[in-house]
């Protein structure tokens, strides 16, 4: 049955908003305690010194590091749940064009317990494997594995669409279609400007190239295969693959 696109992701999201939320609670508790040191400590300080500035100012600093705390607090624990809103947008927006423009596609599938394909998209004799990829705006300051903050999803998406298209292809080892030997290959689409060389020379669109996008898994010519090749292939994909839901769940 159709897998609405996206919607592990979106299981994935609410949960970290749920743990964000309660983290949240937590957060909160931290700087009410901070605030309140913050208001003694200035009262102190003003009953043992003579200078009312300096206890006024100190008061100051202390309320204004508190709250700088708070921030950072919050961008840090939302940082999963913005990613994860952003990548449920454009794997929806990625669906939607390559619905209009004609590709066969099943949506937010997994094999062979791979991480969640955001799209694969059969056409006359390959399948391409995509994954979207989105990056938080938020808390740049988190570099990961020293590749970056911005480019290690994109990274991250490139190895879980190339695992993909390897499980995929060994299942599909066996399946001999008139025009030859089906091709599985792997995609990234992402929302990350700027990248890098090494991306540049793979299959990574930017989700702003609408005619690249929309033309994944398309050839300009059918070649040897047929309309039954392509209907055989797609059944096969559909019958090895399963509803990433069910690994998010």
């Amino acid at each position: 049955m159709p897998v609405t696109p996206g919607a592990s992701t979106r299981l994935r999201r609410d949960a970290a908003r749920a743990d964000d939320r309660s983290r949240n609670g937590v957060a909160r508790q931290v700087f009410v305690i901070a605030c309140l040191n913050a208001i003694l400590w200035a009262r102190r300080l003003a009953q043992v010194t003579a200078g009312a500035d300096l206890a006024v100012a100190a008061l100051g600093f202390a309320a204004t590091t508190a709250a700088a705390f708070a921030v950072v607090v919050r961008l840090d624990l939302t940082v999963r749940t913005n990613e994860l809103t952003r990548r449920l947008r454009i794997e929806r927006d990625v669906a939607r064009r390559l619905r209009r423009s004609g590709r066969l596609a099943l949506h937010d599938r997994t094999i062979d317990g791979s991480s969640a394909l955001s799209h694969l998209v059969i056409g006359p004799g390959r399948v391409v494997v995509v994954v979207d990829a989105s990056s938080s705006r938020w808390a740049p300051w988190r570099r990961i594995a020293g590749r970056g903050t911005a480019t290690t999803p994109v990274w991250n998406a490139w190895l879980d669409a190339s695992a993909g298209a390897v499980a995929l292809r060994t299942a599909l080892a066996d399946l001999r279609l008139s025009g030859g030997t089906p091709t599985v290959e792997p995609a990234v689409v992402t929302d990350v400007p700027g990248l890098p060389v090494w991306a540049q020379r793979l299959s990574i669109y930017g989700v702003g190239r609408l005619a690249e996008v929309s033309a994944i898994g398309a050839d300009e010519a059918q070649g040897a295969f047929t309309s039954e090749d392509i209907t055989t292939l797609a059944d096969r994909v559909h019958a090895l693959t399963r509803a990433a839901t069910d690994r998010a769940g």
